[in-house]
C-alpha cells in the first residue's frame, strides 16, 4: 500500500483498485496483482484471435480485453510496475472510473451471459 501511495495515487483510487481486482479475480479465477494498471503485453496470436475491435475505445478496453483473452482460454499473468501519479501524466477523475466500473461489470455479464448462451456478444466470439 505504501509504495502506491508514496507514488501519489490517491488513496480512494488505491481503495478501489484493491477491491475491484480482488473481486475480478475471485469472478474470473485468476491471481493478477492488478487488474488495472494498463501497461499489458500480448502475443501474436492473441491480437490474431481477439475481437478487440468489439471494445470499447475508453478505458474499459483493458477489461474486455483481459476477459476476452480469459474466455478465449488463453493465460494471462503480470510483472509489477512501479505506481506514479504526477499532475503532467493524465488520469482518470472519480466520474469516469465510475463509469469504468460498470464497462468491466457490462463486460463480465456479457461474458457470462455469451457463455451460457443467453445473449450472443461480439466481444467474445473468437476469431477461428
Amino acid at each position: 500500500m505504501e509504495e502506491c501511495l508514496d507514488g501519489g495515487m490517491p488513496r480512494w483510487k488505491y481503495i478501489i483498485n484493491r477491491g475491484s481486482t480482488f473481486a475480478e479475480n475471485l469472478v474470473l479465477g485468476q491471481s493478477l496483482g492488478d487488474f488495472h494498471s494498463g501497461f499489458r503485453a500480448y502475443s501474436r496470436r492473441v491480437l490474431e484471435t481477439i475481437p478487440f475491435h468489439q471494445n470499447s475505445e475508453d478505458f474499459a478496453f483493458d477489461q474486455e480485453f483481459l476477459m476476452q483473452a480469459i474466455h478465449a482460454g488463453f493465460k494471462i499473468g503480470d510483472v509489477p510496475v512501479p505506481v506514479r501519479y504526477m499532475k503532467e501524466a493524465s488520469s482518470i477523475s472519480f466520474r469516469r472510473s465510475v463509469r469504468y466500473g460498470f464497462g468491466a461489470v457490462d463486460a463480465f455479464a456479457g461474458m457470462k451471459l455469451h457463455q451460457w448462451r443467453w445473449r450472443d456478444d461480439p466481444r467474445f466470439d473468437s476469431r477461428s
